[in-house]
């Protein structure tokens, strides 16, 4: 028997999760004082912006 393909919306926490490793992708860069400030304006601009999640971004 074939699956059917499973449609799903994305909750809260993976949205967050995926938007922490959006941010450690970007901080693993290069040059690291641009991905600092990277991922600070990621994180802002996701709606993510309260201490616990700026000191992640460190």
């Amino acid at each position: 028997m074939a699956m059917a393909p499973v449609f799903y919306s994305e909750s809260e926490s993976f949205k967050r999760l995926k938007n922490h490793l959006q941010v450690l992708s970007i901080y693993i860069s290069k040059d690291s004082s641009k991905a600092e400030e990277n991922a600070e304006k990621q994180l802002k601009e996701n709606g993510f912006c309260d201490k616990g999640n700026a000191e992640l971004s460190k």
